[in-house]
């Protein structure tokens, strides 16, 4: 009964490991887009404020 216990503990485990994995991706990638958004409108403002540059 305890080679049982210990491959479900592992395979839970694992699985949780990915999932936390693919959660942290995919808030790396929106965090990423986010600061693409941020940049241009930093240079969208550094542009309207200094309109001969």
């Amino acid at each position: 009964m305890f080679p049982i216990a210990l491959l479900a503990s592992a395979v839970y485990t694992s699985l949780l490991l990915a999932q936390l994995t693919l959660s942290h991706e995919k808030k790396m990638g929106e965090q990423a887009a986010r600061l693409a958004a941020l940049e241009a409108e930093v240079d969208a403002l550094h542009a309207a404020r200094n309109p001969q540059n």
